[in-house]
């Protein structure tokens, strides 16, 4: 919902969205990366604390590091579920939180793995 509502408030339909709805993933997320940890989940919690981490309006805007440093820890953790496979659209949210982070030449190879789409193992 946050996302959807972040949407809707970069095109002028409506006001900043609720920050309670990602505390509120955060939890659910992380009682179902304690039950089953797949690549979903943790691709989600990653958008989570990706987005608890950066000003909503401008998304290169750092608000809390730690929240980013999780993020990629996550993703990380994500590409350990499937090794070797790793979905473009991933890969490009890893791109994103690596450009916050100002780390540049992991935000480039992240954006060009998810334009020449999954990758898999040889």
């Amino acid at each position: 919902m946050y996302v959807r509502d972040l949407e809707r408030a970069k095109l002028g339909l409506g006001g900043l969205p609720d920050r309670t709805h990602l505390i509120n993933a955060k939890c659910d997320l992380d009682s179902i990366i304690h039950v089953y940890p797949c690549l979903k989940t943790y691709l989600e919690m990653a958008q989570v604390c990706y987005y608890s981490g950066v000003d909503a309006v401008q998304e290169l805007m750092l608000t809390d590091e730690d929240s980013i440093n999780q993020a990629l820890v996550l993703h990380a953790r994500a590409m350990g579920v499937r090794p070797g496979r790793y979905p473009p659209r991933a890969a490009a949210a890893e791109g994103k939180v690596s450009a916050v982070e100002r780390r540049e030449l992991n935000a480039m190879e992240s954006f060009k793995k998810s334009i020449h789409g999954e990758q898999r193992a040889p």
